[in-house]
């Protein structure tokens, strides 16, 4: 039996990446008749209302098969004529909001620090120099991308909202 080492290479090399934890970028329009603030007032009123398990008009299931096509594991809730639906695109956990009219809200999902902006970075490092970063979650609101970053350091939480210019929001 003959083994071919440029077969064998590319089995292999196609076998590591296959295995690679991979964000797949998608970047659907989002409704612009929201400013960041408003549309997070509104995310907190819904979250806080204790949604339910829905199904989505026939509007908005179209809408967010448009908006994210490789959309898996789809759960929709609704509460105040805001629907939220959770899903995953590749080894990614999405949830975007949408109104009655199934305009895009928001949308999020957790990203790698490799994958944090360097302004976003040190500014968070600024603020808590000995801390780790424990879960970074990018969001999206009409053209603002705003990052909510947990950081630990021993057993002390600490979060921190910060816009993609480095401007902190909320510590």
């Amino acid at each position: 039996m003959r083994i071919y080492p440029t077969a064998v290479f590319y089995t292999i090399s196609l076998l590591l990446i296959s295995c690679q934890h991979r964000t797949i970028e998608v970047t659907p329009p989002v409704s612009s008749q929201y400013t960041y603030e408003t549309a997070d007032s509104l995310l907190n009123i819904y979250e806080i209302s204790h949604p339910a398990k829905t199904r989505p008009t026939d509007q908005l299931s179209k809408q967010h098969r448009t908006d994210f096509p490789q959309a898996k594991d789809i759960e929709w809730k609704m509460s105040n004529d805001i629907y939220s639906v959770k899903f995953e695109i590749g080894d990614t956990d999405y949830k975007a909001y949408y109104n009655k009219e199934a305009n895009l809200i928001a949308y999020k999902y957790e990203i790698e620090e490799k994958d944090l902006p360097a302004i976003v970075k040190n500014a968070s490092i600024a603020v808590y120099p000995d801390y780790h970063f424990e879960e970074i979650t990018k969001m999206i609101y009409g053209s603002q991308t705003i990052y909510k970053l947990e950081l630990e350091r021993n057993d002390h939480e600490r979060i921190i909202v910060l816009r993609s210019d480095g401007t902190i929001l909320h510590v």
